[in-house]
């Protein structure tokens, strides 16, 4: 990506209030959040910050001398450049039903009564703020994909004209590889078997872009969805049902897009390891818990046994856990319900060995010497059970031979579940690490 190492810029928050007493209480209830407050004292003053700067939400107060926060979210919402920026509107006293359809009309999403509980306000800011920024970097992703597809239609074009020409070549020349007919079998069977590959990689290709437009359309729809029925003013009995969707609509996207930068960096050899010890045993409680609701959704159950001298290893903690992670997030997701997931931990003198293993759908036998590949998925259709790009398996690769590790997959076809072992080297200092490495 192109501007993947350029620092972002905080997500901006324009807080609106007459008394600046009132907007000290907003900057004390969120100053500590990854965002830029900006302070408005009027609605004049308001518009101008509008002019200048994109603004992840507003918090208005509903009344405000000269003219109302109402008043002030119809002209915001009139600008292009404003029109989608949720408005959270402060009052300290008693809203009328009609206020609360003239405030949902003009594009609130919520009301908050004086005085403000701080949590409240806190979970609000952080979806908008999550949402503001997935949804600019999903603008950068996707320009970035237009590139590449225009990039790979002129490429395209390009081999077009490349073939032709070599059609035409082979047809000049047809009566002399007559004459050395053994030569020319070998060469044409080089050439098929080129040609093959480079059809069997167009098609992946194909394949990964319908996949990914697929996916990161998924979760976009179901936020945009949310948006515009908040946005329309129609009454929602559970708001706060509806934001959680968008929160993880949006945690997901995150993670298709962290995925896509992921595997970019190991592409080009921009993954640095930071070896530590790391306690094993603590490292995947941690990844049990956070991955036990996608189990319990599924009605999984996750068993986890760790040898009593499996200790501690020197690793890249972070990574390691995305190992695991990935490899009994997988599991779950190609479990049948009701099924098991077992994560087996056991260490020998040289190697830390890891076994993931599950009673789920299997992997068949033709696709098996693939599974590690990028972008490979054993059901490549877009209406597919399984979500995901088809990077999570290929990731856990590199990460562990990163480590100077091994990982295998094995599997007694469709149906019968699926093993998966790594393998982690146990150096007993960084230095003798780094020179395995």
């Amino acid at each position: 990506m192109a501007d993947a190492g350029k620092e972002a810029v905080k997500p901006r928050i324009l807080i609106v209030d007459d008394v600046p007493r009132n907007l000290d209480v907003l900057e004390a209830m969120l100053g500590d959040m990854d965002c830029a407050l900006v302070r408005a004292t009027s609605p004049d003053e308001a518009l101008l910050c509008l002019v200048r700067d994109d603004f992840a939400a507003l918090v208005l107060d509903i009344r405000m001398p000269g003219m109302s926060g109402l008043e002030l979210a119809a002209l915001i919402k009139q600008r292009k450049r404003s029109q989608h920026v949720p408005i959270l509107f402060l009052t300290a006293h008693s809203v009328t039903d009609d206020d609360v359809l003239r405030g949902y009309g003009v594009g609130a999403v919520d009301y908050l009564s004086k005085p403000i509980n701080a949590e409240i306000l806190r979970s609000k800011i952080g979806v908008f703020v999550e949402l503001f920024r997935k949804t600019h970097a999903l603008a950068a992703l996707n320009d970035t994909l237009q590139r590449e597809i225009a990039e790979r239609e002129r490429a395209q074009a390009a081999l077009q004209k490349a073939n032709q020409e070599l059609e035409s070549r082979v047809q000049e020349r047809t009566a002399a590889l007559h004459r050395a007919h053994e030569g020319v079998r070998e060469h044409g069977e080089r050439l098929r078997v080129a040609l093959e590959e480079a059809e069997r990689q167009s098609r992946l290709k194909d394949e990964f872009l319908a996949t990914l437009s697929h996916e990161l359309r998924t979760p976009m729809n179901a936020i945009l969805g949310w948006l515009s029925i908040l946005e329309s003013g129609k009454p929602i009995r559970e708001i706060h049902a509806a934001l959680a969707v968008i929160a993880r609509n949006a945690r997901m996207q995150a993670r298709l897009i962290d995925d896509l930068l992921d595997m970019n960096r190991l592409i080009v050899g921009n993954v640095r390891l930071e070896i530590v010890r790391v306690d094993i045993g603590t490292l995947l409680q941690a990844t049990m818990q956070s991955l036990q609701p996608a189990a319990d959704a599924r009605r999984v159950q996750l068993i986890a046994s760790v040898q009593s001298n499996a200790g501690e290893i020197l690793a890249d903690a972070r990574r390691l856990q995305q190992i695991l992670w990935n490899l009994v997030h997988n599991s779950i997701k190609f479990s049948v319900n009701d099924g098991r997931v077992e994560i087996h931990v056991q260490r020998s003198a040289d190697h830390l060995q890891i076994v993931v293993q599950d009673n789920g759908q299997g992997i068949l036998p033709d696709f098996l010497p693939h599974v590690f590949e990028r972008f490979r998925q054993q059901d490549a259709s877009v209406t597919r059970v399984g979500v995901g790009l088809g990077l999570g398996l290929s990731i856990a690769k590199h990460l562990v031979e990163l480590h100077g590790g091994t990982i295998e997959a094995l599997s007694a076809g469709n149906g019968l579940g699926a093993t998966f072992t790594v393998r982690m080297p146990t150096p007993i200092s960084s230095e003798q690490f780094s020179a395995s490495a």
